[in-house]
């Protein structure tokens, strides 16, 4: 009677043990409480197993699990139903689908989709697109000839997270989506774009790395409510995009703001740049730059007034913004200083090196800037549609640009020791500029002046430059009293009408009769040719100062 019972209960639990395994079949009941669906089987062994991924999803119902064993699957596939497709990893082998059609996976209702490499060897094609609501996870992604690895379009609720994406042209693309979680995925080898948003909302964006990355990392564009947030990247490039947050980024590049409103950037670590052009209300708090800096770029007095600028330092010195200031003294350490909508200021004495911009003034009026140093900088001084500003007894050398007047009027530059530089003195849409008693030495240009009228170059030492002067499109400029010596070009006059030259000494001409300075007229690829000018009474000595 025991052995019977005991024969009996072996029985039932084999029974039981072959009713859960599967046998070969290509559809597997299971039953967890009924909740879930069947399981199907690509590449297994036995009979029935499917061969192709898409006849595994033909075959299935909502709800289904296909597992696909490792191999190389030569096919696009469509997912029209609600699957879990994972890859079965197996001695670090993973499934391969691969596809020379113009995309390799599409999925157009709620799937996950784990543990595949997934290439698309199309030119332009398209590795993955996206059309429902989807997770992806854990996969390897891969195009060739200007692809896209991932196309999601008109979704909602995508996560994408775990993945590698390389050797492809674009990473991730997001069309018109919203609630997407974008985490864990590392990207090598990116041509353009490694994330770019569409007009996307209320997605988050996070922990991502990249490495030899060609251009910029994330791009939304006309997004909102985007979250960058814990990222390793290049850079981040916003344009028409309003409250978004950046904080906790690794960046070594740039933060580009292009007509982007009421955005957060906080807390980052930047070896670059972060840039507002034509933007208003953005907070810029808390961040650690390590070279570059803050640039305001703008075309209104709001594009330069309404930020909020707090608690920046480079290089461990603070990045000085004010607003709206009127009669300030700024002698105090500082990296950058921007002013914005100031006027009757002075700043002294400050030494300011390696930054994006040494002084940036916009909007501004009456400002002074006295005895003060700007070395290795992109600008060492750069004004913009600001009148009356007094530059005077400063050292200025080793910039990209020492001086920058633009859209600007009435500017007083004296006194300068201006070398070193790429451009000395750049002059553009500005009139009434004077530049008198300044040492201009050893720069690749001296003077450079664009579309400007009516400015005077007075009494200064132009030597030893690329080109001593160079004017492009720029009538009514007085030029006088100054020495011209040993510069490769000592003028430079393109496009440029009734420019008056008079008493300057020129090393190069020793005659005592008119010395003709030779000017062009061009339009690019029509037509060009050349005509003289003189300055009608050159000195024969060089000046000791202004005669």
């Amino acid at each position: 009677m025991n052995v019977m019972k005991g024969i009996v209960a072996t029985g039932t639990i084999l029974m039981l043990v072959f009713s859960i395994i599967p046998t070969g079949s290509s559809k597997v009941s299971i039953s967890n409480n009924g909740d879930n669906g069947d399981v199907l089987y690509v590449g297994g062994i036995g009979p029935n197993n499917y061969t192709h991924i898409q006849d595994a999803i033909d075959a299935a119902n909502n709800g289904d699990t296909i597992i696909v064993y490792p191999g190389i699957y030569k096919e696009s596939i469509i997912i029209n139903k609600n699957l879990s497709l994972l890859g079965k990893i197996i001695n670090d082998e993973r499934p391969i689908i691969k596809s020379k059609n113009n995309f390799t996976v599409e999925i157009n209702k709620y799937c996950l989709l784990k543990n595949f490499e997934i290439l698309n060897e199309k030119q332009c094609g398209i590795a993955v697109k996206i059309f429902s609501s989807a997770k992806f996870f854990n996969n390897t992604v891969r195009t060739f000839f200007n692809g896209v690895a991932l196309l999601a379009l008109n979704s909602s609720f995508i996560i994408i997270g775990g993945n590698r994406i390389y050797e492809t042209n674009y990473g991730f693309l997001i069309k018109n989506c919203s609630y997407c979680n974008i985490y864990d995925n590392i990207f090598y080898d990116v041509n353009d774009y490694c994330i770019s948003l569409y007009d996307s909302s209320s997605c988050n964006i996070y922990n991502n790395e990249l490495e030899n990355i060609r251009l910029v990392a994330i791009s939304p564009i006309r997004s909102s409510r985007i979250n960058i947030s814990n990222n390793d990247i290049k850079g981040i490039e916003m344009v028409c995009c309003d409250n978004n947050s950046i904080f906790n980024n690794n960046v070594s590049g740039k933060i580009e703001l292009e007509e982007s409103n009421h955005n957060k950037i906080i807390s980052n670590r930047v070896k670059g740049k972060i840039y507002l052009g034509f933007s208003v209300s953005n907070i810029i708090k808390d961040n650690f730059f390590e070279y570059g800096g803050i640039r305001i770029d703008g075309s209104t007095i709001s594009n330069w007034n309404t930020h909020f600028i707090t608690n920046n330092t480079l290089q461990n010195k603070p990045i000085l913004y004010y607003k709206n200031e009127e009669n300030l003294t700024i002698t105090s350490n500082a990296s950058e200083i921007i002013m914005a909508n100031c006027s009757r200021c002075i700043i002294r004495n400050i030494e300011i090196k390696d930054a994006l911009i040494g002084i940036q003034m916009g909007f501004s009026s009456q400002i002074e800037v006295s005895n003060c140093y700007f070395s290795r900088n992109e600008w060492g001084i750069l004004i913009f549609s600001s009148n009356n500003i007094s530059i005077n007894n400063n050292l200025i050398e080793n910039n990209s640009v020492g001086v920058s007047i633009s859209s600007s009027n009435y500017s007083i530059v004296s006194g300068n020791y201006i070398k070193r530089n790429k451009i000395g003195l750049n002059i553009y849409d500005s009139y009434f500029a004077s530049l008198r008693i300044n040492n201009i030495n050893q720069n690749d240009i001296g003077v450079k002046a664009r579309d400007s009228f009516c400015n005077f170059i007075i009494g200064n030492n132009v030597t030893e430059n690329g080109k001593g002067i160079d004017f492009h499109n720029s009538l009514f400029n007085f030029v006088s009293n100054n020495n011209f010596i040993e510069n490769n070009l000592d003028t430079y006059v393109a496009n440029s009408f009734v420019n008056i030259f008079v008493r300057n000494y020129w090393n190069k001409w020793e005659l005592p009769l008119p010395k003709p300075i030779f000017c062009i007229i061009f339009y690019p690829g029509l037509f060009h040719f050349y005509y003289i000018i003189f300055d009608l009474l050159p000195r024969i000595n060089p000046y000791g100062g202004v005669r």
